[in-house]
């Protein structure tokens, strides 16, 4: 009996994870492409002001939901695509004190809702790593760097893969 219960309490936490039951403590406005809107810290007093920024060169700060694990995190770049846009996302290692494949996961699920239409993103825990996640032929030295610091990628807009010191997890789909 004890066994039935923890199940259906597993499905059912699965069941309002998946369908978005958990409020937002954050807000957003509708931005006209290609601005996006910068998000007040989870928690905080104030009500969040929106700022319009150029998605191309301004970063935009995300903050967790309530109830959720989400680590901070920055768009730093965004280049708009034929597909959908590619962006490079630095996150604050201030925010968290470990990491799995699900959090990182979440992170990618998270960009790519919020911030429409993205194609192509390179998840990473440090600014040079970001400088260095779009470059074509990389030194060795940013190879070095890259794989200290580059954690997931979205590739096609639907293939979550792990790389760097998460090359060890499978490749993830995102449901449509």
């Amino acid at each position: 009996m004890n066994r039935i219960l923890v199940v259906a309490t597993i499905v059912a936490t699965m069941g309002t994870a998946c369908s978005g039951g958990a409020a937002e403590t954050t807000r957003s406005t509708t931005q006209a492409d290609p601005a996006v809107t910068s998000l007040a810290q989870a928690g905080a007093q104030s009500q969040p002001v929106p700022t319009t920024v150029d998605a191309t060169t301004a970063p935009t700060t995300v903050t967790a939901q309530d109830g959720s694990f989400l680590p901070v995190y920055e768009i730093v770049r965004r280049v708009a695509g034929d597909s959908g846009d590619t962006v490079v996302v630095l996150l604050d290692p201030a925010s968290y004190t470990s990491l799995s494949d699900i959090d990182l996961a979440n992170v990618v699920n998270d960009v790519y809702d919020r911030f429409p239409p993205v194609y192509e993103a390179h998840i990473v825990d440090s600014s040079s790593a970001a400088d260095l996640a779009l470059e074509d032929a990389p030194s060795a030295a940013d190879l070095a760097v890259l794989d200290q610091h580059y954690l997931v990628r979205l590739e096609e807009g639907f293939r979550i893969v792990f790389t760097g010191p998460f090359s060890q997890f499978p490749v993830l789909f995102i449901a449509s």
